[in-house]
């Protein structure tokens, strides 16, 4: 449990692995990533330093933990690893958890490692400084943990997950579980397409960084009706009755039998 970050042999192997692997890479090992995830800038993965490893020609993804400890690797290399692969016995983090603890302004969850990575760099290009503003991603729209939560009390937390049920749901899930955090989601318009996101929103506007961040902001309506959901609760038997009238016809027979099987 977690011993990729606890035992060094392992530890000490990942790191070396990416280490060696992330001095061999070049700009034309980026660009190919590039075209491999739909026209992302290459610059993206380079800032993110990203590592390929030739011997597998694997693309490699640092995880640390929110400790600031190497506790992950990710691997991406189609087609044997269509999707970003953890390292067998690591145990999966928030990917920028680590980045928390360095600033106390707005979070932006994502999801997915990809999105994180793509709106960290239009924040770059708008010169936002990763002190001020937090980028962090969930492995997957329904992979949040709830111990994760705790990382986030107090913050402004902005959910920026995929234009599709999965999103929605993962989002609705997030601001019930995010109680302590002051949560505001993405309203995707009508005219994005179904599983839209947002390195699909950076990657068809990176030439026009300024004006894809302002867009992007739109897209969080000043006010929300965020619900948080509370346990229904009822303490007295005329209650429940109350419940029951709004929405049947009742009596005083069918009120006695209630009470008969409530008790």
């Amino acid at each position: 449990h977690g011993e990729c970050a606890e035992k060094g042999n392992i530890y000490v192997f990942l790191q070396k692995i990416y280490a060696t692997a992330l001095k061999a890479t070049k700009k034309a090992d980026y660009e190919r990533l590039s075209s491999m995830r739909d026209g992302m800038p290459w610059s993206i993965f380079r800032d993110e330093k990203i590592a390929y490893r030739k011997q597998n020609k694997t693309y490699l993804v640092p995880v640390h933990n929110a400790k600031g400890a190497f506790s992950n690797l990710l691997v991406y290399g189609p087609p044997r690893a269509e999707k970003l692969m953890g390292t067998p016995g690591c145990e999966q983090h928030l990917y920028g958890a680590d980045l928390l603890g360095n600033s106390k302004g707005p979070v932006y969850l994502c999801e997915g490692q990809w999105d994180a990575m793509a709106l960290r760099w239009l924040l770059s290009r708008n010169n936002i400084d990763p002190s001020v503003m937090t980028v962090i991603g969930a492995p997957g729209s329904d992979s949040f943990k709830k111990e994760w939560a705790q990382l986030l009390k107090g913050r402004e937390v902005f959910l920026m997950y995929d234009n599709d049920s999965a999103g929605e749901k993962g989002m609705e899930k997030l601001v019930i579980l995010l109680k302590d955090a002051t949560v505001k989601r993405i309203h995707w318009p009508s005219e994005f397409p179904d599983k839209y996101d947002i390195r699909d929103y950076v990657a068809h506007r990176a030439d026009k960084p300024k004006q894809a961040w302002q867009g992007l902001k739109a897209l969080f309506p000043e006010k929300q009706e965020v619900s948080k959901k509370r346990k229904l609760v009822r303490d007295t038997f005329e209650s429940v009755v109350k419940d029951f009238r709004k929405h049947l016809h009742t009596d005083k027979a069918w009120e006695e039998a209630l009470a008969v099987c409530m008790a």
